[in-house]
């Protein structure tokens, strides 16, 4: 049987996770739990999202959307997912939701003051995220923000990942480096030299969840334990792109006088 094509690949793979998924980023799980809170600080920073548009993109189970309830009492949510099992999983309401990919959002409102994707980006083709690039300026409103994590290919998680994915593709399981998808990662001056062309200036880069790799397959509370400190203490930008699976990069379109926020992750 041909493998299907990458967006299908993964669609299935997290409705097979859908059901528990919240489980993962829980106190249940103290590592995965300090990374995901950690990406979340810095995708929302310290903006007022009060009556503020937002789009999420990739929302899953609506974790961003619980956030969001949790600290500002009112804004405008919109959500899209390809996997309609994991929507179904949050408490968005129905009418807020999109399943499927973004280019067939035919009813999308004109305009967004915040569009995060979070997550997103590790799972879609080149071309696939130039698209969703030019879709995400199209619909911000004059000052919006954009929000996207991508996958760090110069840390040393990435790489350990990348050599070991052979062999851990030999053992049945539900992690990502073990599915036939494949993952997109992305180097800073890469990434820089491509958004350059696009109309975007980097105005600030930043790294998240500084981690010792696989030291969370041996305990999960040490590993939060060790990536906590070592965020806190460990500020040479060589060091951090090693250490930290994600990184941030914040950046003003040259094209428009919109000031986009990008946030670069790796799964």
């Amino acid at each position: 049987m041909p493998k299907p094509p990458q967006l299908e690949s993964v669609r299935q793979y997290f409705d097979g996770l859908a059901a528990h998924y919240s489980r993962r980023y829980s106190n249940q799980r103290p590592y995965l739990s300090y990374w995901f809170h950690e990406r979340c600080d810095q995708a929302l920073g310290k903006k007022n999202y009060i009556s503020k548009r937002i789009l999420d993109v990739g929302a899953g189970n609506g974790a961003l959307y619980t956030l969001l309830q949790q600290n500002f009492p009112t804004f405008n949510y919109y959500a899209t997912d390809l996997s309609a099992a994991m929507l179904a999983e949050s408490t968005i309401p129905n009418e807020q939701r999109w399943i499927g990919a973004l280019n067939t959002w035919d009813m999308a409102p004109t305009q967004f003051d915040h569009i995060f994707m979070l997550g997103l980006v590790a799972y879609l083709e080149p071309d696939d995220f130039f698209d969703h690039l030019a879709w995400a300026q199209k619909h911000l409103a004059p000052g919006g923000s954009l929000c996207i994590s991508f996958t760090n290919r110069a840390s040393w998680d990435f790489q350990w990942r990348r050599a070991l994915k052979p062999l851990l593709r030999l053992v049945p399981g539900q992690g990502v480096v073990q599915q036939a998808f494949s993952i997109e990662a992305h180097q800073l001056e890469a990434i820089t030299s491509d958004l350059s062309h696009l109309g975007w200036r980097i105005d600030q880069v930043g790294y998240i969840a500084a981690s010792i790799p696989f030291l969370q397959h041996f305990s999960e509370v040490w590993a939060a334990k060790i990536g906590r400190r070592l965020n806190r203490r460990v500020h040479s930008k060589w060091w951090r792109s090693r250490l930290c699976p994600e990184f941030v990069l914040h950046l003003v379109s040259t094209s428009s006088s919109l000031m986009i926020l990008i946030t670069l992750d790796l799964v």
